[in-house]
């Protein structure tokens, strides 16, 4: 199941894998980003949120910021193909 996209927008959000990492932290960025670009690490096997909600706000959070700079990519292409 995991080898495949799923959306359901109905009801479901997220589906995800659950990882439980106790003491350890990811070396990330400010936005979340591992030394692999595009790679995130977000909700607790970052290592940095201790809780359901912190864990949720990361992905928000993590999901905004590839929102904003596709959209500035996406920006300066136009800009520079016209």
């Amino acid at each position: 199941m995991l080898d495949k996209q799923i959306l359901q927008l109905d009801d479901t959000l997220l589906y995800g894998v659950e990882v439980k990492f106790y003491n350890m932290e990811v070396d990330i960025d400010e936005n979340l980003e591992s030394c692999h670009k595009g790679l995130y690490v977000i909700g607790d096997g970052s290592g940095v949120t201790h809780s359901l909600s912190h864990a949720s706000a990361s992905g928000v959070y993590v999901a905004r910021h590839i929102i904003s700079s596709y959209s500035l990519k996406t920006k300066n292409l136009q800009r520079f193909s016209a």
